[in-house]
Formats: structure tokens, C-alpha cells, sequence
């Protein structure tokens, strides 16, 4: 890809887990009323600060917003940076 222009911010969305650490499982029900999706960022817009979010980051983002792109076999998530809502720490175990 050449570059991606403005805020935009492409995300590999991370497959939600079946069941989370705690080993409760979640309804769909209730799973599909999650505002937060988690993902990577692979690439950044030209705009977007390279000092708050960086290639490689994960996030968390408003999942119903963007568009999904089909890239060289993978879908990408298309978001503009105000749709991010936070950078996670490697550490940071999200259930």
C-alpha cells in the first residue's frame, strides 16, 4: 500500500475470544451489545500523530464504525482516529 491519506487509521480486527479468562462465556446477546472491538493498527494516515499511536499498536475502537476493506486477502478495518477510543499495553488483558 502506498499510504493512507488524513486521520484514517487501517486495524486488523483481533477474533473475539470464545471464553475469557475467568472461563465465563459470553452470549452472543450480550456479546453484540460491546461498543469496543479490539485490533492492530498496520498502517496510519499521513495526519494521525506518530507520538500517540504507532504501526503495531493495539486498540480499541468503536466497532460499528468505518469500513471493512479486503486487502491482499486479509479485511482491514478503515476507522478515522476519533473512532479509537484506547492504546493498550502488551500487558493489558482485555476479557
Amino acid at each position: 500500500m502506498k499510504a493512507v491519506l488524513g486521520k484514517t487509521i487501517l486495524i486488523r480486527p483481533v477474533a473475539a475470544r470464545s471464553a475469557p479468562a475467568s472461563g465465563l462465556l459470553i452470549s452472543y446477546k450480550a456479546s453484540s451489545r460491546l461498543v469496543y472491538q479490539e485490533g492492530r493498527v498496520v498502517h496510519i494516515g499521513t495526519d494521525v500523530s506518530p507520538e500517540i499511536l504507532k504501526i503495531g499498536d493495539r486498540v480499541m475502537y468503536n466497532r460499528l464504525s468505518g469500513h471493512d476493506l479486503h486487502i491482499n486477502g486479509d479485511i482491514l478495518r478503515a476507522v478515522q482516529e476519533r473512532d479509537c477510543a484506547f492504546v493498550l499495553d502488551e500487558e493489558d488483558n482485555i476479557a
